[in-house]
């Protein structure tokens, strides 16, 4: 196996095909999803204190092609030095990450991908025996999947060779598992949910006041996503929250991902209108099985006829239909989502040092400030702020 070390977006895109074969039910771990995120967020020179590089490692058996591959990026920090992170990590909020890697790879994966780290850091485009100094300084993933087989070998092979590594539980992910109909899916709920959602097949759905319109094509997609931008932005601001889509890099990172994912049939991009005023808005990924709800925006004026609870229901369904066997609510730990009987699937923060006598200081003092967040957090909690 060759390990190619790669700083060049465009040898990266040279990439693509097989790195989609990698991830078949896994969008926001392809192209599609990360190379418009580094056209977007990571094209920063390495100058100056925040400087970001391309840093990814590509694991080739000529016999097949690219069979790994570690999508990372180094950043400069004036506190940390320089930081490896995933491609995707920040606003974006990638879920799920990790390291895709073919089957029955994953054990030499790890142990080729940790040898890289640890022990020095690849020339771009030269094996890992022709290298240089160790060119890190701390690895801080975020939103890790637990169950990623190659990220924890990885991880084991990092603190069997004496890096500091830790990690701690993240907000989890929220899976429902789909059965083969709509009719089965609803007896699985609760008694008061069930009666509710018939209720509401029977109402707004039933005679027609609700329709549910998908882009198909991408003509459609300016119209689609500036609704989604409308409606996120009314209820974000009814919550005194910020408007992800007014920051100019997440809404252009958007319209790019959104071309390439509808060129593939990854995406599902829906909004609802009530008696004919759009009401909900929902930007779904899809893998081979499974459909991620990715984001989502309602009319705060409309919260009587509840418009979310209304697109769920119709997106779920359409799902079923479709013979999709998973539908993933994706981070954080809203109750909402075990009411649609949605499990918790684990992710992990992730923090590695190399091991060396400044690695130890530098831990020490992210330690230190993870303290003092926590301390002041709680002292505002207190104060109702």
């Amino acid at each position: 196996m060759i390990a190619e070390h790669i700083t060049n977006a465009e040898r990266l895109a040279e990439l693509a095909d097989d790195w989609e074969r990698l991830v078949p039910d896994a969008p926001m771990l392809g192209p599609r999803w990360l190379l418009p995120w580094w056209r977007h967020y990571g094209a920063e020179p390495f100058a100056g204190p925040r400087g970001r590089q391309l840093s990814v490692l590509a694991l080739v058996d000529p016999p097949y092609g690219l069979v790994a591959l570690a999508p990372w990026y180094i950043e400069a920090t004036r506190l940390h030095g320089r930081v490896v992170r995933f491609l995707g990590m920040g606003e974006v909020c990638t879920d799920y990450l990790g390291i895709p890697c073919r089957v029955g790879y994953e054990v030499d994966v790890a142990r080729m991908i940790a040898d890289a780290l640890l022990a020095t850091q690849p020339r771009s485009g030269e094996c890992c025996a022709k290298s240089r100094a160790r060119s890190w300084d701390m690895l801080d993933l975020h939103g890790v999947d637990e169950n990623c087989p190659v990220t924890k070998r990885v991880m084991t092979e990092l603190d069997n060779r004496g890096a500091l590594v830790r990690s701690v539980r993240a907000c989890n992910g929220w899976r429902v598992v789909l059965p083969a109909t709509w009719d089965e899916y609803v007896g699985h709920l609760s008694k008061s949910h069930r009666k509710q959602v018939r209720r509401m097949m029977r109402g707004p759905l039933g005679s027609g006041r609700l329709v549910l319109h998908e882009v198909r094509t991408p003509n459609q997609l300016p119209v689609a996503l500036a609704t989604l931008a409308t409606l996120h932005r009314r209820r974000r601001l009814s919550m005194g929250e910020s408007d992800l889509f007014a920051r100019g890099r997440f809404a252009g990172f958007h319209r790019d991902a959104a071309r390439g994912l509808l060129a593939a049939a990854k995406l599902r991009l829906s909004w609802a209108e009530l008696d004919g005023v759009p009401v909900a808005a929902e930007y779904q990924l899809c893998g081979t099985g499974t459909v991620y709800a990715y984001q989502s925006g309602i009319d705060p004026g409309y919260l009587q006829s509840e418009p979310g609870h209304l697109a769920t229901i119709a997106t779920m369904k359409a799902a079923i239909e479709r013979g999709d066997q998973a539908f993933d609510f994706m981070r954080g730990d809203e109750p909402y989502k075990a009411h649609w009987r949605a499990e918790p699937r684990p992710m992990l923060n992730v923090r590695v040092w190399p091991g060396s006598a400044t690695d130890r200081l530098r831990r020490g003092i992210w330690q230190t400030g993870q303290t003092v967040r926590a301390i002041v957090r709680d002292s505002r909690r207190m104060a109702g702020l």
